[in-house]
């Protein structure tokens, strides 16, 4: 079972840009839906995905609540997208070198045999920009 400890190994991962660190908790056919925005069907389909975004930004995800019992997870999750080159074509907003992207997302994860099997993530707030804080 994935514990809350888990979910923090997890994120921890995550925002050092560990791949294999945050994927060891994956399903071969994990899938992650976007906010409706992109699905992308497998653990490999993340990596390649956040290897692309990771060209363009940095990305700290700060937990902000959490529920988890043995069919899954719930996060409030606080988002920040720091840039490390223009990109006005950006998922989450157009990047501007020098600034960040702020969000509040809610993420929803649903586990089987022990490991995350989908992931449903929706935006709880509007994107703001400002100065990067990290």
């Amino acid at each position: 079972m994935i514990t809350k400890d888990d979910m923090r190994t997890y994120l921890a991962a995550f925002n050092r840009k560990d791949l294999n660190g945050f994927g060891r908790f994956y399903a071969s056919d994990v899938t992650l839906n976007l906010s409706g925005k992109q699905v992308l069907p497998s653990r490999q389909a993340i990596f390649d995905f956040y290897s692309k975004v990771w060209d363009r930004c940095d990305e700290r995800l700060d937990l902000m609540a959490i529920v988890v019992d043995e069919d899954g997870a719930a996060l409030h999750l606080g988002t920040e997208f720091k840039a490390l080159r223009d990109d006005p074509d950006f998922i989450a907003g157009p990047l501007v070198l020098g600034q960040s992207i702020f969000l509040e997302s809610l993420v929803f994860y649903r586990f089987e045999n022990g490991l995350i099997q989908s992931i449903r993530s929706f935006r709880a707030s509007a994107p703001s920009t400002g100065p990067s804080t990290f």
